[in-house]
């Protein structure tokens, strides 16, 4: 023990000495900032970096090693979180809820790369029928990117803006099959909720002829 401590002594940049369950606590200076840093000896012998310069140097190991074979580093990382699906997990848990704005980025621009997978997803969720990616990027096709009741241009790259509707509604028996399935605008899903296509359009007409009396209707109050 005498040795050991004499070789610690004497390593570059070495503190105060503490001694922990057969262990040598020391305080160090890093060699990259010059803050001084607490680590275990013989637990970290090497280790001459505080936790946010060693960070940095990992991040740029990491860009030099994808930068000269990137699909082996994939499938490196692939492999390793398949082989640590609880760490994987719960690191991405603490991550998103310590990154709060960056989460939220990131579900935005993977809603628009992935605009078909993420509706596949959504509905599985709220339905329990999963409809591939590609038959809803068919529909959309099909519909030549238009809303099916009122015509106007979907934008797949706005929260919010489309969305999928039952044609017969699902509460009066209507299946959830891409036959009965089409793209339509939110606020036209909304206003139609569980009426069907005409019982919607005598709803709308009723709506522009009021509109154009400007007289107040008269509703019975029960």
């Amino acid at each position: 023990m005498r040795d050991l401590t004499t070789r610690i002594v004497h390593r570059r940049s070495m503190g105060t000495l503490h001694m922990s369950n057969s262990r040598i606590q020391t305080d160090r200076l890093c060699s990259l900032c010059g803050l001084e840093f607490a680590t275990v000896y013989p637990a970290q012998p090497h280790c001459y970096w505080c936790e946010k310069c060693r960070k940095i140097k990992n991040q740029e190991k990491h860009k030099r090693i994808m930068a000269i074979r990137p699909d082996a580093e994939r499938e490196r990382k692939r492999l390793w979180a398949k082989d640590h699906r609880e760490k994987t997990v719960e690191y991405n848990r603490r991550w998103r809820h310590s990154n709060p704005g960056k989460t939220a980025e990131f579900s935005r621009k993977y809603r628009q790369r992935r605009f078909f997978q993420f509706a596949s997803h959504v509905l599985k969720g709220l339905t329990g029928v999963r409809i591939p990616a590609i038959t809803l990027w068919g529909m959309w096709k099909k519909q030549h990117g238009r809303c099916a009741l009122t015509g106007r241009k979907l934008d797949g790259h706005t929260r919010y803006n489309a969305s999928l509707d039952h044609a017969v509604a699902h509460s009066k028996g209507g299946s959830t099959e891409p036959s009965n399935l089409r793209w339509v605008c939110l606020e036209a899903n909304l206003a139609k909720h569980k009426l069907s296509d005409e019982e919607f359009v005598q709803l709308c007409a009723d709506v522009v002829r009021h509109k154009r009396n400007g007289t107040r209707s008269k509703v019975a109050y029960i």
